[in-house]
């Protein structure tokens, strides 16, 4: 069985849901053969998915036109996991009447979900309730969904000593438009214990 992974990035709205995505594949990776959907990917972007499963690129400029692009990668048989804000309804109803399952990666429960079979969000699980979705979707909601790369589970083993804390790090991820990086960093260093 084959798991579809559909997900972009880039300097503009950063990598976390490839990274997200990534993370995923290499879970199950053992179990399933893993293909990659991307639009349009920078060499960098390209090269980083292609260490963890095959890589297919998307050209189509907008949206609207992607579903009959792919139309001819997709299997009936397919599992599609989606990770990205932009994929709307119209998307959602193509991937679902072309695959077996379509299961979407999200983190904001602010609209309607009328064609998933399973979301995943690593939120809070009180977000369940927010989610509006057909009686068959199945949310799997809570720190225990956290989708994390093999490096931080590892390092999250690993015990550690701290005695004396006076540094932070802020990571807004991959993409801040709205430079509130800087504005945290601004924050943080009023405070008299911060170095």
């Amino acid at each position: 069985m084959r798991i579809v992974f559909r997900a972009d990035g880039s300097h503009d709205i950063g990598l976390g849901h490839i990274y997200r995505s990534l993370a995923l594949v290499e879970m199950l990776n053992d179990q399933f053969d893993c293909l990659f959907l991307t639009s349009r990917p920078s060499a960098k972007n390209r090269n980083l998915i292609k260490a963890y499963c095959s890589v297919s690129e998307i050209h189509s400029l907008s949206p609207k036109d992607e579903p009959a692009e792919i139309q001819s990668v997709l299997r009936s048989t397919d599992i599609v996991v989606i990770d990205g804000y932009h994929f709307d309804q119209q998307y959602q109803k193509f991937l679902k009447s072309t695959v077996a399952k379509l299961v979407m990666i999200d983190d904001k429960a602010d609209h309607h979900y009328y064609y998933a079979d399973l979301i995943i969000n690593h939120g809070d699980a009180s977000v369940i309730n927010k989610y509006k979705k057909d009686p068959y979707t199945k949310v799997l909601a809570g720190f225990k969904y956290a989708i994390v790369r093999k490096e931080f589970l590892a390092s999250a083993k690993t015990e550690r000593q701290m005695s004396n804390v006076d540094t932070v790090f802020i990571c807004m991820g991959g993409a801040d438009p709205f430079n509130i990086t800087i504005k945290a960093v601004l924050a943080a260093l009023k405070c008299d214990f911060i170095k």
